[in-house]
């Protein structure tokens, strides 16, 4: 059995130096996961450091949390004040009261979380086929497909 860790990336002191102790402590015995979260923590110095390196050299998948508006947030502590109970990501989804932009933004959120954990089902289950139900994921069709050498729309008068 191998482990997946999750690192996550950020300039914060504290956050490298336990990422660095971790690698350390595992090196190539186990997978890693890297976390990027844009809203809470810059991480443009955790990637140019030995530790960013020695995770891209490894080809270390990245999920990536989508920053979530402050008003969409407040929405949903609202929500759950008026029901007086914790919400999950998926019931809020789900609920009329919220407005219909915040629930297209958590839904978004929501789905992007989907399809990243899918993309990197390899490394965090033991058989991919545990997966019960795949995410629909839109596929692109010929119409949607440019071509950029050739776009009418791209042409110089």
């Amino acid at each position: 059995m191998r482990p997946t860790l999750l690192v996550f990336a950020a300039d914060d002191p504290t956050a490298k130096e336990s990422a660095s102790n971790t690698v350390r402590f595992f090196g190539d015995n186990a997978d890693y996961l890297l976390v990027e979260n844009p809203a809470r923590f810059k991480s443009a110095e955790f990637s140019r450091t030995a530790l960013g390196n020695w995770l891209r050299q490894r080809n270390t998948p990245t999920l990536r949390i989508p920053t979530v508006t402050a008003v969409t947030m407040n929405g949903w502590e609202a929500l759950e004040d008026k029901l007086k109970r914790y919400l999950s990501l998926d019931e809020v989804c789900r609920q009329k009261d919220l407005h219909e932009l915040s629930r297209y933004e958590l839904q978004f959120l929501r789905n992007r979380f989907l399809v990243q954990f899918e993309d990197f089902a390899g490394h965090l289950l033991p058989d991919t086929s545990l997966i019960k139900n795949k995410v629909a994921r839109c596929r692109e069709t010929s119409q949607q497909k440019i071509d950029r050498f050739n776009d009418p729309l791209l042409a110089t008068l």
